[in-house]
């Protein structure tokens, strides 16, 4: 598995969006480099939409996803819920892997909620 440095996660989540949020998330920096292509990321993004759809889903509940179209595959876990200058907040793991048997990516992503809907952290 690649993990991708928390820097560099950073820099590609510029303006990004929460999990339950209409854009696509992109966690792993670009849809090259990752081996991975658009359709995959609106799968994921898709993926990511059904698990906030849960409300408030518990801790180590995930999503998987798979796009036939391009072998891409992966999941988006909740991995810890915690709270942030009173808000609350969750740390979400996007898993991909743009073909069976290539590498598996991994990044991870806190997301809290503000007034004005959910914002990185």
């Amino acid at each position: 598995m690649v993990r991708l440095p928390r820097f560099l996660l950073l820099a590609s989540l510029a303006g990004a969006v929460p999990i339950g949020a209409q854009a696509q998330v992109n966690p792993f920096l670009s849809s090259s480099s990752a081996g991975l292509r658009s359709s995959d990321f609106q799968v994921m993004h898709d993926a990511a939409r059904k698990l906030a759809a849960q409300g408030h889903p518990a801790d180590g509940t995930s999503q998987a996803w798979s796009n036939p179209q391009t072998g891409a595959s992966g999941s988006v876990t909740v991995e810890g819920t915690f709270h942030h200058k009173a808000m609350l907040c969750r740390k979400v793991e996007y898993r991909a892997q743009s073909a069976p048997g290539a590498d598996e990516l991994s990044a991870e992503v806190s997301w809290c909620k503000t007034p004005n809907g959910w914002k990185m952290l």
